[in-house]
């Protein structure tokens, strides 16, 4: 029994299926869609998935978006690689010659999962479970997204250190801003920020509640009434201190981008005023050349004397 054989049976998948699965288009010379598996990359990428999130759908908590996000992250490409590489799938694939098989793994992992899709329902929820919504991705399922987890952590801290409970409460400003304002049961506002966006309102002021509560002292906040604005005052003086020295930082940029482009212009002056000059200095030389070469032609144009003549005519003798 060869080993291909072997991993066919592990996943439960006939052996024709799963070289079926294993086979890319380009390796037929007609280019036969029908042999290859274009068809079954399209059922592991859209059937297979959505038996996947039928599960989460079903049995894990979470809003519409943050099941969105789980799915996408279990069947992000670099896992599907790694299941690629742990099935050693490479030594089975059938590719033309000039197909890049590393950079399309997921792919042949796709067919492998719509192969699966048409199995029954318990074969195929055990392979789910042991392949995707398993150890490895338990990371995924278990995670808690950083707004919920403020949130989460601003309440309990109010609870802890003050003893009191707080609210969130969401408004629309006059020019259609989002305005979230945190407070006490007791009314008294402890945060407030304004967005365009919903959830970037409530977490800028979840954030900014949470700082505060921070940097609370209990015995102050008790005897002084206006602590929060003072701390909240501290906060905003810190924040637009940050935001100072990130201006000054992008003017220092900016002045150091304008110094290099005259320097920059500097350069090309010069080099322009030399090439200039040795222009000059080379129609100099070429025209004392002319001249130089003029003088000769004239000479040797010019009769010869008698004397001269007399005297080549006894040197041939």
């Amino acid at each position: 029994m060869d080993s291909l054989e072997l991993f066919s049976r592990k996943i439960r998948i006939s052996k024709n299926e799963l070289k079926q699965a294993l086979t890319h288009y380009s390796f037929y010379e007609s280019k036969d869609e029908n042999k290859a598996n274009g068809r079954l990359v399209f059922e592991g990428m859209f059937v297979f998935k959505g038996q996947v999130a039928e599960i989460l759908a079903k049995y894990f908590n979470g809003n519409g978006t943050q099941l969105q996000h789980v799915l996408g992250n279990l069947f992000r490409k670099q896992y599907l690689n790694c299941l690629f590489d742990e099935w050693t799938l490479k030594k089975w694939v059938r590719v033309a010659e000039n197909f890049d098989v590393n950079a399309h793994k997921h792919i042949f992992v796709y067919a492998i999962f719509g192969c699966i899709s048409r199995l029954d329902v318990d074969i195929r929820r055990k392979f789910i479970f042991q392949y995707i919504l398993c150890e490895q991705n338990k990371h995924i399922l278990n995670h808690v997204t950083r707004n919920k987890d403020l949130i989460h952590q601003t309440k309990e801290l109010a609870k802890k250190s003050l003893g009191k409970t707080i609210k969130t409460e969401m408004q629309i400003t006059p020019d259609i801003r989002h305005k979230a304002i945190v407070s006490f049961t007791n009314g008294t506002v402890l945060a407030e920020a304004t967005s365009k966006s919903y959830r970037y309102a409530r977490k800028k002021a979840m954030k900014l509640a949470l700082q505060i509560i921070s940097n609370i002292n209990l015995d102050k906040y008790i005897n002084e009434s206006n602590y929060i604005e003072r701390v909240q005052k501290r906060i905003e003086e810190e924040k637009a201190k940050k935001q100072m020295q990130l201006q000054q930082k992008l003017a220092e940029k900016e002045k150091r981008r304008i110094q290099k482009i005259e320097e920059a212009k500097r350069i090309k002056k010069a080099r322009d005023l030399a090439r200039k000059k040795a222009q000059v200095e080379a129609k100099k030389r070429k025209a004392e050349r002319e001249k130089i070469l003029t003088i000769k032609a004239s000479k040797e144009q010019r009769p010869l004397s008698a004397n001269k003549r007399r005297y080549l005519e006894d040197k041939k003798k």
